[in-house]
């Protein structure tokens, strides 16, 4: 449970005591308090570390895709144009979303919309690695509490989906499989003539 109170200075501590875990910040404004100590509870349950919180400027999926290619640029790796894609791409489809929020369903969701969009498997499977690229060395290099394992999951579920297409099957299972047919169309059975007005391919 979390506990907020004014302090003698003016201040307001939020606190968090939640599944053994407890975890503190004070603030100017109570709003600020309120939202910090929920945003932790989420966390713990979520099973995430609460030890550090995240920066307000690199609080969605834009910024991390942004601080991924300025650590490339320093490492002295510039993208080349081909390799922007998927940035681009992560920005405009992801980018508005916060990190508290960007787990498994909500990256399924996305590769779903982007099959729907026309994006083929490969295109997807590129998608997903670089957002799995974008996610672990926020973590691992910058200490941001990002859930990396989520990006992992959503890999396994395309390429589980993918393996269970049937052999010889028609078309692609990330573009059906996760988007859904574009529409049922009738098949023809054999020896049967088709009706009136529809030419026989």
């Amino acid at each position: 449970m979390s506990t907020i109170y004014r302090m003698p200075k003016g201040q307001w501590r939020a606190q968090v005591r939640r599944k053994g875990r407890y975890v503190f910040q004070c603030f100017i404004r109570r709003k600020d308090a309120e939202e910090w100590a929920l945003k932790v509870e989420r966390r713990v349950d979520r099973g995430e570390r609460v030890s550090k919180n995240i920066p307000d400027h690199l609080s969605t999926s834009a910024h991390l895709a942004n601080l991924h290619i300025a650590d490339m640029l320093e490492a002295g790796k510039a993208l080349r144009r081909s390799k922007t894609y998927s940035p681009d791409k992560l920005k405009a489809k992801l980018g508005h979303v916060r990190l508290e929020v960007l787990d498994r369903e909500r990256i399924i969701m996305n590769a779903r919309q982007r099959a729907r969009d026309g994006a083929g498997p490969a295109t997807l499977a590129v998608d997903l690695a670089f957002i799995g690229t974008v996610l672990t060395p926020a973590a691992a290099v910058h200490g941001i509490p990002v859930n990396t394992e989520a990006a992992r999951l959503a890999r396994d579920a395309r390429t589980n989906l993918e393996s269970s297409e049937p052999e010889g099957a028609a078309g692609c299972v990330c573009e059906q499989g996760l988007a859904g047919t574009a529409g049922n169309l009738p098949v023809q059975a054999p020896g049967i003539p088709p009706p009136s007005g529809v030419t026989k391919s």
